[in-house]
């Protein structure tokens, strides 16, 4: 990528980053889980202590959250 890709590409990480500093623990942490750590969504259930139709619909919320956050489409 160009120079200038590069620094768009940083610059929306750090909006993520913040983004994700603003969320309420639940929804940073199911975020967390299944992108950072590449759980699937019956283990980030289980580690949160809910099920994981119930961890695949606090994803859905939280990544429709950061995207109106960051700026994306909602």
């Amino acid at each position: 990528t160009s120079p200038s890709g590069r620094a768009a590409g940083r610059e929306q990480a750090a909006r993520v980053a913040v983004a994700l500093d603003h969320l309420p623990i639940a929804p940073r942490e199911v975020l967390v889980l299944r992108h950072l750590h590449g759980l699937t969504f019956p283990e980030v259930g289980e580690r949160m202590g809910r099920s994981a139709g119930a961890a695949t619909q606090l994803w859905a919320r939280a990544v429709r959250k950061l995207r109106e956050t960051v700026g994306g489409q909602p």
